[in-house]
């Protein structure tokens, strides 16, 4: 449960002793790719790049054997964090190795990396991409959240109009629109080249476009918006879900899009 921000402000107001900056690692879990991973430590100095960060050691968290189950961080992108009264500390995106330093088997954004090398060797042109996220807001126990105005007077997903809740405004047809303008404010922070938001066609689903963005770095800061997203959503005691599984079971909803532009090389 998320408890009183009343009595965690107290500690976020307090002054971070020089010259002392706090990296929180964030990565994506070996086998479970929807569950993000984060832990944060101290460092003496101001990280201005990947390369400052060290490697970082640390256990498969469901292992059911301590035979190899050692993992290796890596830190492969810094954005600024929105959760700390500092500026100067650091959200760090990793990539997984294994207990001997070889390329994880889950990590694919080296391989992408070294995809998007080779186009250059045959294109005259870069793409670059915006790609919209579309996710809905949930309580605790996995029951989508409704608004009980619209509840008491009888309302379902199923008996309301079209696009009723489509980039609406008001109590009686928006819910999560503080959580939305958060994460909206908390990802332009952490410099994020997120592009847009809004209210989806379902109440407690909304949306938010990322780019456009240059091959990788469009899934690097995707990933981090959705880590982002997460923990704006504990504050608010609400689980964020990205899968296609909705309320309405609207088999025409699309849940992830990518929009591709072309761009000539400079």
């Amino acid at each position: 449960m998320a408890l009183s921000k009343e009595i965690s402000n107290r500690f976020d107001s307090l002054k971070q002793p020089r010259p002392l900056y706090l990296a929180s690692y964030v990565w994506i879990d070996s086998d479970y790719p929807d569950i993000f991973r984060t832990k944060t430590r101290t460092i003496e100095f101001e990280p201005l790049k990947p390369e400052d960060l060290p490697l970082w050691d640390c256990a498969i968290a469901h292992a059911t054997s301590y035979i190899n189950t050692d993992l290796f961080i890596k830190p492969v992108k810094l954005f600024n964090d929105p959760f700390y009264a500092s500026n100067r500390n650091k959200l760090v995106l990793c990539e997984n190795y294994k207990h001997d330093k070889s390329l994880a088997n889950e990590n694919k954004r080296f391989e992408c990396i070294e995809s998007f090398k080779n186009l250059k060797k045959y294109s005259k042109s870069t793409p670059k991409f915006i790609i919209e996220q579309y996710y809905t807001m949930f309580d605790h126990n996995g029951i989508e959240k409704i608004d009980q105005s619209l509840i008491e007077r009888g309302y379902t997903n199923s008996k309301l109009p079209k696009d009723f809740h489509y980039c609406s405004i008001g109590i009686d047809r928006v819910s999560g629109r503080n959580i939305a303008e958060c994460h909206f404010k908390a990802c332009l922070y952490a410099g994020i080249r997120i592009k847009s938001f809004s209210c989806e066609k379902n109440l407690s689903e909304w949306k938010f476009e990322i780019g456009p963005c240059d091959n990788y770095d469009m899934a690097d800061e995707l990933l981090m918006a959705r880590f982002i997203l997460h923990k704006v959503a504990e504050d608010f005691n609400v689980v964020v879900k990205f899968d296609k599984e909705e309320p309405s079971q609207n088999e025409n909803k699309l849940y992830f899009s990518i929009n591709e532009k072309e761009f000539l090389l400079k």
